[in-house]
């Protein structure tokens, strides 16, 4: 009995023994905290003043990048702050100089964007003071809106056949009638239309000069969706090259969606309640399968962009944005398919009301196959009267 009393008080001895241990453990640990925090504090609010002092300098200098990684000290230091007088002035503080920055650092992006076919540096050097500045978003948005340009100004560029003076351009939406001046309304570009009874845009002149553009424009859209495989990885990273592609794509189609439209109504209007001798789905049908075929090759760019990379590597400045607005597979095909699906509305009309277009097509051609017997039996009796 006294071995066992004995032990039980060893044991109780060396239990809190051992509770003191962790207790002044725990004491030691929450001293530590305290003396960082403190320290953090003490150098947030040391360099506060000098760190604010050196800002207007640099912003009269123009001196961009000193001055974006002053303010993420700032914020930085704002954090460390946190709880001390004068938060509310530290945080208008840097608003106002967050803002000073962007405002700034606006034309020295437009001027990257505008010249960088011969200079990548400058808007690398932009995407990483935006990366600091948590604004990515806003600088993708403007390379997005600027890399097709010249592939809508090559779609407004199409001049239509001139309709035969008989029968004069109409506009729905104003008085203009030059069949080639394609003018802007509300920032689309208005296509001329065909008017009742009248013959402009439907005549097999306009068809077989669109269908010979069409083409050729979606190889310049190919070449330019080639030439991002090399360039948005380069200047954005890897991570958010895919979407940036994808974006650049929907954006060649998003000005011209109306005049797309018009173009194809022109060729083949979708009342199928006109009687109209010279009617066919044949421009129509191969117009699609051209944008058909360019969804297949746009769609194989997109899946070798990881083949690029490889071949291209990630030398030079190359960020990483996976943090920021980077995609997962997921998402990424799922902005893909949804920007094919925008890019095909224009055919949206003619797919709802196939059935009545097959209807109409299929009752035009024994009308067809008549008008060309009769032209035929004309014209052999001409020559026995010859």
């Amino acid at each position: 009995d006294s071995r066992a009393l004995l032990r039980d008080a060893v044991a109780g001895q060396a239990s809190r023994g051992g509770e003191k241990a962790i207790e002044t453990l725990s004491t030691l640990h929450s001293l530590q905290s305290n003396l960082e925090r403190t320290r953090r504090i003490l150098g947030a609010a040391s360099s506060w003043d000098v760190t604010m002092t050196s800002v207007p300098g640099l912003l009269s200098n123009q001196n961009l990048t000193e001055a974006v990684a002053a303010l993420t000290a700032l914020e930085s230091g704002e954090r460390n702050l946190e709880g001390m007088p004068g938060r509310q002035e530290r945080s208008d503080a840097i608003a106002r100089i967050r803002g000073q920055i962007e405002v700034l650092l606006k034309p020295q992006l437009l001027h990257a964007l505008k010249n960088m076919n011969s200079r990548l540096g400058p808007l690398q050097q932009c995407v990483s003071m935006y990366l600091q500045l948590g604004k990515i978003d806003g600088l993708a948005d403007e390379y997005v809106r600027q890399r097709p340009a010249h592939i809508q100004t090559e779609w407004f560029n199409f001049v239509p056949p001139r309709p035969p003076v008989s029968a004069p351009v109409a506009e729905r939406s104003g008085t203009q009638s030059n069949p080639d001046d394609f003018g802007f309304e509300d920032g689309d570009r208005k296509e001329p239309q065909r008017e009742e009874g009248g013959a402009t845009g439907t005549t097999a002149a306009f068809a077989g000069a669109f269908l010979a553009f069409l083409p050729g424009w979606y190889s310049s859209i190919l070449a330019l969706l080639a030439e991002e495989q090399r360039r948005a990885g380069a200047i954005f990273g890897y991570d958010l090259a895919p979407k940036i592609m994808v974006r650049v794509l929907g954006e060649c189609f998003r000005p011209i969606a109306s005049s797309f439209k018009a173009r194809l109504v022109s060729m083949c209007p979708p009342d199928v309640g006109r009687s109209d001798d010279g009617w066919s789905l044949d421009p129509l049908c191969k117009a699609y399968e051209a944008t058909i075929q360019f969804f297949s090759q746009a769609y194989e760019l997109f899946d070798g962009f990881d083949r690029g990379r490889s071949l291209g590597g990630q030398e030079g400045h190359i960020l990483s944005t996976a943090g920021a607005i980077a995609m997962t597979p997921a998402e990424l095909y799922g902005l893909a398919k949804s920007t094919f699906v925008d890019i095909a509305s224009p055919f949206v009309t003619y797919q709802r009301d196939f059935l009545k277009l097959e209807k109409k097509i299929v009752a035009y051609c024994p009308k067809q196959l008549l008008g060309r017997f009769r032209r035929q039996s004309v014209g052999e009796t001409s020559v026995l009267i010859l």
